[in-house]
């Protein structure tokens, strides 16, 4: 994919409205914003995890767990293009995005109750998630 052709997804997602099991490409949750960039940016498709209650975040942050416990995702200290930003409010992480290597680097994710946003870390911090963590797929990049 061009450069160009993958800026205009991108920003033809952003302001896509905030759905709970939102996969694409009307509307997204969060985990649906990560799912959509692998598929395109990647060709790999991403755990569907269906029928999972975003708002129970204990659900959740189980599921988040056991993937960044598992062999498919490595925790990263250095951010880089299509690395997944996992964000917590509490101890538990329950919120994800996709690092964008643009404008200096932009988190790409849907907020709930808004739209899919593309926001620099500042703005995420602004947000109150106080626990960000960057992860890495292992698998077939």
């Amino acid at each position: 994919m061009t450069d160009g052709a993958f800026l205009d997804w991108v920003v033809d997602i952003i302001g896509r409205p905030y759905k709970v099991g939102g996969r694409g490409p009307s509307s997204f949750d969060c985990w649906g914003v990560v799912r959509y960039f692998y598929w395109r940016q990647f060709k790999i498709s991403l755990p569907l995890y269906q029928n999972e209650n975003p708002f129970n975040t204990k659900r959740v942050g189980e599921l988040m767990t056991e993937a960044e416990h598992s062999s498919d995702w490595e925790e990263v200290a250095e951010v880089r293009h299509g690395d997944v930003v996992a964000m917590s409010r509490s101890r538990v992480f329950h919120h994800v995005g996709v690092w964008l290597d643009i404008d200096g680097g932009l988190c790409l994710h849907a907020l709930d109750g808004q739209s899919v946003v593309a926001q620099n870390m500042q703005r995420i911090k602004s947000e109150q998630f106080k626990r960000i963590s960057f992860f890495r797929y292992d698998k077939g990049l």
